[in-house]
């Protein structure tokens, strides 16, 4: 997939200088086999940094005035980054943008997410939207495809830019001047949501977060995350808690009662997972987090 992503920009013949830098995680396999080329540079780390870190040695080396943060499991389509890098050249007010997301079979993934809220974290830790997960109440309620996923289905696909409060962290192209104002990425987060914590400080600094439906990549998704599934849940916990801590300080104590009924009724589907040892210990450990908030 990794090969494929980087074929993928190379045909794409963006028509302005860039370079693409490959950041591996302490892999195993062959995945960084048969990649080479003038403006390709791999770093490999002797272990796995996480994400937000990784992707900071990224913009940290980078040289561009623009930063394209791109999943290994993506294929960029046509002349998309052409398309991304002029309405960043013609918007100025623009800190994060993103593109239409698809999938293989060509229908539209949700593109962004909406911020935080109890609700939010109701649904996920519970993972009670994945049983659900086309439900109309679940989907309007829980947010946790934000609030704009009626927006991007293959009945209702936005024409025009749109502004939301974050992007999905498959795809996503940053001012490098905004970022010298806003920071790089919270190293805090391991696993998921750094992406949103950026796109909450890039408004918090007068700067908008916006989707370029024009532009689109295919995604794959959950190739790797699929792997390991009770560590996943681990990290999505121990990220929430620490975005609420960091931006809403005052709802601590609520929050941790709603992700301590909300690990209680996770609980409940333990005994059915085939993974029963791993998912309970994994359960175990966000409930010792949570206590300990």
């Amino acid at each position: 997939m990794l090969r494929n992503c980087v074929r993928s920009i190379l045909t794409s013949k963006p028509d302005f200088n860039y370079e693409i830098l490959i950041f591996d995680n302490n892999s195993s396999g062959d995945s960084l086999d048969g990649i080479s080329g003038n403006n390709i540079k791999i770093i490999r780390n002797d272990q796995n940094l996480g994400f937000a870190k990784a992707c900071n040695q990224g913009i940290r080396l980078s040289r561009g005035k623009y930063v394209l943060l791109l999943n290994p499991d993506t294929l960029v389509m046509n002349d998309s980054l052409n398309k991304m890098v002029y309405f960043l050249d013609d918007n100025k007010n623009v800190g994060i943008l993103g593109c239409k997301l698809l999938n293989p079979d060509g229908s539209v993934q949700p593109a962004c997410h909406a911020f935080l809220t109890l609700t939010h974290v109701f649904f996920e830790v519970s993972q009670l939207n994945r049983l659900f997960p086309k439900n109309k109440f679940f989907i309007k309620t829980l947010g946790f495809l934000s609030n704009y996923f009626s927006l991007f289905t293959n009945y209702r696909v936005p024409t025009q830019p749109l502004e939301v409060d974050s992007v999905m962290g498959s795809c996503y192209m940053i001012r490098e001047e905004a970022l010298q104002k806003v920071g790089l990425l919270d190293e805090n987060f391991f696993l998921y949501h750094e992406e949103m914590e950026l796109s909450y400080r890039m408004w918090q600094e007068g700067y908008k977060v916006m989707i370029y439906p024009l532009a689109s990549i295919t995604h794959y998704g959950k190739h790797s995350t699929k792997k390991v599934p009770n560590f996943v849940y681990y990290e999505r916990c121990k990220s929430i808690l620490y975005f609420f801590r960091k931006h809403k300080n005052t709802q601590n104590r609520t929050l941790k009662l709603v992700m301590l009924m909300s690990l209680f009724m996770n609980f409940l589907s333990v005994p059915f997972k085939k993974d029963f040892r791993s998912a309970l210990s994994y359960r175990l450990k966000v409930f010792k987090l949570i206590t300990n908030y």
